[in-house]
């Protein structure tokens, strides 16, 4: 026959918390790695991800953003590529 290890409701509780924080981090996690998987991003996404203001993209849409089903998005790919080319690099100054 088996022995089995009695368990206290305090040691049961603090297993069950941490299983539900497991559980929480599991969901941010998963949620995180879908978002930069999709390939369109809103422009509030655009936004946070260049740290620009709406007025900057309303203006610049049309170097990076298409319409789609109406709504103005932009493909993750060409935000990136705006971003490596030189637009943001700091010109070096002379000493």
């Amino acid at each position: 026959m088996e022995k089995f290890n009695r368990v206290d409701t305090v040691d049961l509780k603090e297993l069950i918390t941490k299983i539900e924080n497991i559980e929480g981090m599991v969901s941010i996690l998963l949620t995180e790695s879908y978002n930069r998987k999709k390939p369109y991003l809103s422009t509030n996404e655009v936004m946070d991800m260049m740290d620009v203001s709406y007025a900057w993209l309303k203006i610049n849409k049309h170097q990076i953003g298409s319409k789609v089903a109406g709504k103005l998005k932009f493909l993750r790919k060409d935000v990136e590529e705006y971003i490596e080319q030189d637009y943001f690099k700091i010109p070096k100054t002379k000493r």
